[in-house]
């Protein structure tokens, strides 16, 4: 009796993506619900529906790595397929797109945007045989330029930069801006740069609204003790009767009046409790314009240097033409510029009869306008959102409520814009069968994202739940969800965090162990999709940063509790990585004395210090691993061996070929 296989609950949302091949999509599609095998099944329909060929069709990721593993997942499918195959036909259908699958287009966007450079790098005014610059060289050239044009003398540009930092700004700040510009040039459109100068009159107004207030307090109060009157009368005393050529006397009124303390006064010290509220209002509002002024004073400021900006970053990005070099964010604005030419952009979209894109809420508006271009119909227009698309010839999946890359230029309503293009001629649909979590967590995701994506996003635009897969197991114990927290500490304002992290370690220390003691605890194995019991390396500690990580791993050492970090930084400074390197240095130098002493002390050689001693005493101080006399130790001589042939490989071999040499000698592996 065969086993009843329950479908998903959205598989009919599932089986139209799969099937309505000459429809365009979007398709979101939460973690965990199958998306890369419902892109596998559409590219593999789309492949049969056109001439059985995979080559005019186009899958973007937004990793290599993922690009490789759709690759893969694509080539399964295809050998799944032509195995169960049992016609003729079927077989020559699936072994044509196997023979040519190698030359399917699945890459990350830039990978496709290089490609289209280097056939139109003429038209690109680029060198054909153009490289990619590195980051390290491509920021030390940035830097060289940045510094240059500061040397240069330039009174626009200082008249700003002074303003910036008589603002609260510093210099080291210009810095960090512009490199986040430069980051940012290929989504930065100067068009809509708008220098937004402050008026006269706007200040006069505000002078004389403070002089105004304060003689209504003159007037209506009858204690000059009273803080809000004191905070009128210190605000009118400092106002500045000249500050043409001083604009730090109005900076600084304007930035010590915005952060008085509002709502000051009593009404004892007041003639009537209306003439007080009556005051604190217009109080508020004299706090409010000059927040705002401040405000205005630093967008027309930042616009200005912009514009500087503007021009400096145009010459880093000719050195590099002139040398036959692009940058990671050139690919996409270079190709972008290509495609606004509908001559050129009617003969690349030519190409290519379907665009599939995966993580779509990632992508920036570039990348987005990129693509919309090559889904376009030809057409004479320039601006990508008056096209309209080809039907059928541009899906999309994506989920908004991963949207994290909000810093590269990738947000909601970016796709939320893309959607609504794609729909003019498309179709939605929506993936929420979950295969990868358990109900409780799932569970506590549509809680948490239904009460804060509601309150941040409008009405028309509501969450959408995704469903537990209800045949998979539920583990134990519920809630699958908890906060922990230790009964051994309270915080206060005088509690250390060093004190909060320990009392963390040991809480989650607690858990660890408590999970391997009680046989009631279990997780669902990923492959067998069975209860199983939990082991230590189900746990997954995520931290912001690995600061003071030690505090975590020390407590897991009191517990027993075996662990691995990844990532972070202070794998190198650990005593293992620390022996390593001086095992390295004394291998690549055999004069570093110090090294050889690491190195031969060290877990991998494990000599003591007395035969370190002798073997100095015999070399009369030389300590050269190179000279294995017979009057040095047999203690010591097999360290000094090794040394001494892992040396004579650094001229003959690779760093990492040397490596795997040294731990198969030292026997560390």
């Amino acid at each position: 009796m065969s086993r009843k296989i329950s479908l998903p609950i959205d598989e009919n949302q599932r089986n139209i993506f799969r099937t309505n091949l000459g429809t365009s999509f979007t398709a979101e599609a939460g973690a965990g619900t199958g998306k890369t095998s419902l892109l596998v099944d559409r590219l593999i329909g789309l492949a049969l529906h056109h001439g059985n060929s995979l080559a005019r069709i186009v899958a973007i990721t937004y990793t290599e790595k993922a690009a490789e593993e759709l690759f893969d997942r694509i080539r399964q499918g295809l050998e799944v397929k032509l195995a169960a195959s049992d016609s003729i036909g079927d077989i020559k259908k699936f072994s044509d797109i196997l023979a040519e699958i190698e030359t399917a287009n699945i890459s990350t966007i830039h990978g496709l945007a290089s490609s289209l450079l280097h056939d139109r790098a003429i038209q690109a005014e680029i060198d054909p045989e153009f490289n990619h610059i590195e980051p390290k060289d491509e920021n030390i050239l940035f830097n060289d330029v940045i510094l240059k044009s500061l040397k240069t003398p330039d009174k626009a540009r200082d008249k700003w930069l002074s303003k910036f930092i008589l603002l609260g700004g510093k210099l080291s700040s210009i810095l960090d801006f512009s490199h986040d510009m430069y980051d940012k040039r290929h989504i930065l459109n100067y068009q809509k740069l708008k220098i937004s100068a402050v008026e006269d009159s706007t200040i006069i107004d505000i002078f004389d609204t403070t002089r105004q207030l304060f003689n209504f307090a003159l007037s209506n109060c009858h204690n000059q003790t009273d803080k809000g009157f004191i905070n009128i009368a210190e605000a009118t005393q400092l106002l500045p009767l000249e500050y043409a050529g001083q604009p730090e006397i109005l900076y600084n009124w304007l930035d010590h009046t915005a952060s008085m303390r509002k709502n000051a006064g009593s009404q004892n010290n007041w003639d009537t409790k209306e003439n007080l509220i009556l005051f604190k209002k217009d109080f508020e509002i004299v706090k409010s314009r000059a927040t705002e002024l401040l405000a205005q004073f630093r967008r027309e400021t930042i616009e200005n240097i912009l514009i500087w900006l503007k021009s400096t970053l145009s010459d880093v990005q000719r050195i590099k033409i002139s040398q036959g070099k692009i940058g990671f964010s050139d690919q996409l604005s270079m190709t972008h510029k290509l495609l606004i030419s509908p001559a050129i952009r009617s003969e690349i979209a030519n190409r290519y009869q379907r665009l599939l894109i995966d993580e779509f809420q990632d992508t920036d508006p570039l990348q987005v306008e990129i693509a919309l271009y090559l889904a376009a119909v030809h057409s004479l227009e320039k601006s990508v959102f008056d096209l309209q698309l080809e039907p059928g010839k541009l899906s999309v999946v994506g989920d908004p409520k991963q949207s994290i890359y909000r810093f590269r230029g990738a947000d909601i309503d970016t796709y939320n814009q893309a959607a609504r293009q794609i729909l003019k001629t498309g179709n939605s649909i929506q993936i929420i069968q979950n295969f990868r979590s358990s109900k409780g967590v799932i569970e506590f995701i549509n809680a948490f994202f239904t009460s804060n994506w509601n309150s941040i996003y409008p009405a028309d635009d509501p969450y959408t739940e995704i469903a537990p897969d209800l045949n998979r197991p539920q583990p134990n114990p519920e809630p699958c969800v908890t906060v922990l927290s230790s009964k051994k500490i309270n915080p206060d304002e005088k509690t250390k965090v060093d004190d909060l992290r320990f009392a963390e370690a040991t809480a989650i220390a607690g858990v660890i162990c408590r999970t391997q003691q009680d046989p009631f605890w279990t997780i669902v194995d990923p492959r067998s999709k069975r209860l199983r019991r939990v082991n230590t390396g189900d746990f997954a500690l995520l931290f912001p940063t690995t600061t003071r990580i030690d505090i975590y791993t020390g407590v897991f050492d009191q517990y027993d509790i075996p662990f691995q970090i990844e990532g972070g930084k202070n794998f190198f400074r650990s005593q293992i990585a620390t022996e390593f390197f001086s095992c390295l240095k004394a291998v690549d130098n055999p004069a570093d004395r110090l090294s050889v002493i690491a190195a031969l002390r060290s877990r991998f050689f494990a000599v003591n210090d007395r035969d370190i001693f002798l073997w100095q005493s015999d070399t009369n101080g030389a300590m050269d691993y190179r000279n294995t006399s017979t009057e040095i130790s047999d203690k010591i001589k097999p360290a000094l061996k090794i040394l001494h042939k892992l040396n004579l490989l650094t001229s003959v071999t690779s760093v990492d070929q040397l490596i795997n040499v040294f731990l198969e000698m030292t026997m560390a592996i």
